[in-house]
C-alpha cells in the first residue's frame, strides 16, 4: 500500500502532541509520512525576551522532519503552488487559507 503524504502546519503544545503520535504510532507510520512541518517562528518569551522555538519545532527536529517557519502569510501562499502532498492537517495555524486549494486534482 501506498502511504499518504501529510503536510502539517501547527505551533502550540496540543498541535505537537498529534504530531508525534503520527510519527511514532507504528499503526499510522505505515500509512502516513509525513513530508514537512509548517510552524510560527521562534518568540521572545519573559522579561529577558529569551527566543523560544514552538513546541511543534522541537517535535520535528526531533524527529528529523523538513521544516518551514511561517514568517508572514507569503509562506502559506508559496504552498499553494508547491504542494505535493495528499492530506493537510491544520492545528491551530492561522495564516492558511483552505479555501482556495486544489487538494484533491
Amino acid at each position: 500500500m501506498k502511504k499518504l503524504t501529510l503536510a502539517y502546519f501547527g505551533s502550540p503544545y496540543f498541535s505537537a502532541l498529534f504530531l508525534e503520535k503520527i510519527l511514532t504510532d507504528p499503526d499510522l507510520k505505515k500509512i502516513i509520512e509525513v513530508k514537512f512541518v509548517v510552524t510560527q517562528p521562534d518568540r521572545p518569551i519573559g522579561r529577558k525576551q529569551i527566543l523560544i522555538e514552538t513546541p511543534v519545532k522541537t517535535v520535528a527536529k526531533k524527529y528529523g522532519i523538513k521544516l518551514f517557519e511561517n514568517k508572514s502569510k507569503a509562506l502559506s501562499t508559496k504552498f499553494e503552488t508547491n504542494l505535493k502532498s495528499k492530506i493537510i492537517n491544520q492545528k491551530r495555524f492561522k495564516h492558511l487559507n483552505l479555501k482556495n486549494w486544489k487538494l484533491f486534482g
